[in-house]
């Protein structure tokens, strides 16, 4: 059956995309209807419909602050541009503009908040750390994939984790595997060469995702 799938999908599109006559995937998820894709390009216009009035109330808000607001006021309006940065990278379309303008709008939050720790070394040292991290986790966000594995919903259940990572390409599962532990990545791997071996039984070679397997063989230290 030929879908119609998106050229820029948002997270439950892209799953099915995924799974779609995907040997490495339970066979009850390999098949996609034209009813389940349209059921998530509808949820997935949805979310970006919210996001853009998520988007613009965060920013209204962002304009109309007084020039004495309190600090929490301003912690606050960053906890959400943050939430609203990560929500984008996961989000159907190009969602590239309104990444830029959150980042544009942390970069001011972050100033100010530089300026009321100013007499105080250790919340500067954290405000720091803090910037560096976010830096790295909005790195982690240009790949869908991590996007996808962050999300409270994630359409990604424990059984179709490996299937996932053994699908996508060698730059997105290096970046995907740092959002797990050396045990996590332990046991990601045993799954996979169980299920490797069993689509083999099946008769399906799968030769990249034998490649995926010996990369997060390597990642776990087995190498």
């Amino acid at each position: 059956m030929y879908l119609n799938f998106s050229q820029r999908p948002g997270c439950r599109e892209r799953d099915l995309q995924r799974r779609h006559d995907n040997p490495l995937y339970p066979e009850g998820k390999r098949s996609v209807s034209a009813e389940q894709l349209q059921a998530a390009q509808r949820a997935d216009a949805e979310e970006a419909a919210a996001f853009t009035e998520a988007f613009r109330t965060l920013f209204e808000k962002a304009v109309h602050l007084d020039a004495n607001v309190q600090s929490d006021i301003i912690l606050e309006l960053k906890q959400g541009a943050d939430k609203l940065y990560e929500q984008a990278a996961g989000l159907a379309g190009d969602n590239r503009q309104a990444q830029q303008s959150l980042l544009k709008l942390i970069d001011v939050l972050m100033r100010a908040v530089r300026a009321g720790a100013a007499n105080d070394p250790q919340a500067l040292s954290e405000i720091e750390q803090e910037t560096e991290a976010r830096q790295m986790h909005m790195a982690l966000l240009e790949y869908p994939l991590v996007a996808d594995l962050l999300r409270p919903d994630s359409p990604i259940d424990p059984d179709s984790l490996a299937p996932t990572l053994l699908s996508c390409d060698e730059e997105e599962l290096a970046m995907a595997l740092q959002l797990f532990d050396t045990e996590q990545i332990l046991y990601l791997h045993s799954a996979a060469q169980k299920l490797l071996d069993a689509c083999r039984q099946e008769g399906h070679e799968a030769p990249q995702a034998w490649q995926r397997l010996h990369q997060i063989a390597g990642a776990a230290g087995l190498m």
